[in-house]
């Protein structure tokens, strides 16, 4: 791979904006190679370890062309936050257009659309054969590679944030609300339902996320808890209380599971905890949101600075921090040496993962809030105008 040169293009995609349309796409099944893994997701994992075996790309050329994802309306509030996922050369792109649209890597041909009832700001994830997206109305629904509803569950009347995950057959669903959902992966049958309940004040909903490991499934929550539930059954198993602060305790990054060990932030603090029984490990005074990553012995965080930074997974001691250029950092991506990451209100950048020094770094004029997606193909992101930015390979 070190001998191809890496080209950053963006893709023209059909898709509709005002003023233009394109034809309806003939449905089409994507095709799955056996080097395809069995699942992917938002995170690289279930336990949301965000590290991939794909490198990032070195070269960055900025030369590109652009297409919206959705029409361009003046004073449009929302941002995306739905990473794009990448299905055996085919990206499965969501955001607040109210569509999910699969499109060819190369070549940007539409292959097929699915409407939903409201808009998506998690990223789809894709396990035995099944691709599972949930929308702001609650709705979640189970579509073949060829686009065709299998099945759709309807998990009440709270925003879905957080993106599915899926481990043994199982798919976990977490709502803006607090409320956990088990779904068969197969049919969409609930398994098993755990409640918290919604912190009334002080509270910011889209931080909130799921990581399952072996036996385990584990929530960071509003109101600065952690829980450990058995992923068989819900029973819930630990919990542990990693903010106290009246006004956003949230668990704004995380947890992310690696080695034994649980790993969430707050705005005030990341904690480690033991994965079997809750205990606290350490905890350090940096203030997280966006997301974290595991890269060998370190635990990459973004900061409510606007800053990414390097810690050590044991002891926590602070091996490098980077200042990006404006806004919250998205999640960090590991991708061989390197971190790959966005801000909301500035670039996306490559940061050199052992010492944090910027190597590439492209300004799409939007921000970008969605984690980008890394794989043998490239780089992909959305940006907060629903431009689809992707580098590739070249020869």
């Amino acid at each position: 791979m070190s001998a191809r040169i890496f080209i950053f293009s963006l893709i023209t995609l059909a898709l509709t904006v005002s003023g233009c349309s394109y034809p309806e796409p003939a449905a089409t099944v994507i095709s799955v190679p056996s080097s395809q893994p069995e699942w992917a997701m938002e995170g690289a994992d279930s336990a949301k370890t965000s590290a991939v075996t794909a490198q990032a790309p070195g070269k960055w050329d900025t030369h590109s062309h652009m297409d919206r994802l959705r029409p361009y309306r003046r004073g449009y509030s929302w941002v995306e936050t739905a990473s794009p996922l990448v299905i055996s050369g085919v990206m499965l792109l969501g955001t607040s257009s109210r569509e999910l649209v699969a499109v060819e890597w190369k070549g940007g041909r539409v292959v097929w659309k699915v409407a939903m009832g409201g808009k998506i700001f998690a990223a789809p994830a894709y396990g035995d054969s099944r691709i599972i997206v949930a929308d702001d109305l609650g709705e979640v629904k189970a579509l073949g590679m060829d686009g065709a509803e299998l099945w759709s569950f309807e998990s009440g009347d709270y925003p879905i944030y957080a993106s599915p995950v899926i481990k043994d057959g199982q798919v976990f669903i977490l709502t803006a609300d607090q409320n956990l959902f088990c779904l068969n992966l197969e049919d969409g049958v609930p398994v098993w339902q755990y409640s918290k309940g919604l912190r009334s004040d002080g509270a910011i909903w889209r931080g909130t996320s799921v990581a399952v490991d072996e036996t385990r499934a584990y929530l960071g929550l509003t109101d600065g808890w952690v829980v450990a539930l058995d992923s068989e059954v819900g029973r819930v198993l630990w919990q542990r209380q990693v903010s106290d602060k009246k006004l956003f305790p949230d668990v704004a990054a995380g947890p992310v599971v690696s080695g034994g060990v649980v790993y969430v932030g707050t705005r005030d603090n990341i904690a480690a905890l033991d994965s079997a029984l809750g205990e606290m490990i350490w905890t350090r005074p940096f203030g997280a949101v966006g997301g974290l990553a595991v890269m060998g012995d370190n635990l990459i965080f973004g900061t409510t600075g606007g800053a990414v930074g390097a810690m050590k997974r044991i002891g926590a001691e602070l091996a490098w921090t980077t200042q990006l250029d404006g806004g919250a950092p998205t999640g960090p991506v590991v991708a061989g040496d390197r971190i790959v990451v966005g801000a909301s209100q500035g670039s996306l950048f490559s940061l050199d993962g052992a010492t944090g020094k910027i190597l590439e770094q492209y300004n799409p004029a939007s921000g970008i809030s969605g984690r980008p997606w890394v794989g043998e193909e490239g780089v992909a992101v959305i940006t907060n105008a629903g431009v689809l930015h992707r580098f590739v390979h070249g020869d």
